[in-house]
């Protein structure tokens, strides 16, 4: 589980979706790798500490997709539009840096 920066997602309430439910309260964002290049975006229940060391079984990850041909990003980006391809009509596309060369856009 790698977490650049130890974003927090923050749920005020729970969040279902046709595959998954999320109860109320705060995940840390980050990825997990699954290959050379194919990574998935995932959510660890809780806020991480620096030097923590998460168990990546307790990470809940995302049906996600990876892409890296968006260019380069400074900052973690979340972005909420619809998604295409495999998730056309869903809603989020989020973009998350990996290095100060990669860019990757989920489609969670």
């Amino acid at each position: 589980f790698v977490t650049p920066r130890r974003p927090v997602l923050k749920l005020s309430a729970e969040l279902k979706t046709e595959k998954a439910t999320l109860a109320a309260g705060e995940y840390t964002i980050g990825v997990i790798k699954n290959g050379d290049k194919d990574w998935s975006l995932a959510l660890y229940p809780g806020r991480l500490q620096r030097g923590d060391t998460p168990d990546t079984a307790k990470a809940i990850r995302l049906d996600s997709m990876f892409s890296a041909d968006k260019g380069v990003a400074e900052h973690m980006l979340i972005d909420l539009t619809p998604g295409h391809g495999k998730f056309e009509g869903q809603r989020v596309t989020s973009t998350f840096p990996l290095s100060d060369r990669d860019v990757v856009e989920y489609h969670i």
